[in-house]
């Protein structure tokens, strides 16, 4: 998890993006693979993270994973929230114009939560 963190914390040159998005890849399958295991990557979910996951991770993961890092958004801490609004809604956009009716379904559902948390601030 430290290891991860640190990843995370800096932005690698281009060089680096397909090493880290597939130590990324392979770490959000490691630990969204098991049944209700949003909560286990909550606090690895940031700027940096995100930016990874939409800039090619996404694509690689498997249905499973997908739908358990979007189960994840609904756990995040208000602060984490607000920090990471404008990418998780970038996400939500991607899953939703997906292929997979489950992810996209489900997308479809957390936006639509999103959206009345945004409402109630």
């Amino acid at each position: 998890f430290i290891f991860v963190t640190a990843i995370m914390a800096t932005e690698p040159p281009a060089s680096g993006r397909t090493q880290r998005h597939t130590e990324l890849q392979l770490q959000l399958q490691e630990k969204l693979q098991r049944a209700w295991s949003s909560e286990t990557i909550v606090s690895m979910l940031s700027v940096h993270t995100l930016e990874a996951v939409r800039d090619g991770v996404w694509a690689s993961l498997d249905t499973a994973t997908k739908l358990n890092l979007l189960f994840a958004f609904l756990l995040l801490r208000k602060r984490q929230r607000a920090d990471l609004r404008g990418l998780v809604n970038e996400l939500l956009d991607m899953a939703v114009a997906g292929t997979d009716e489950w992810v996209s379904s489900t997308a479809t559902l957390l936006r639509l939560l999103n959206d009345d948390d945004d409402d109630d601030d």
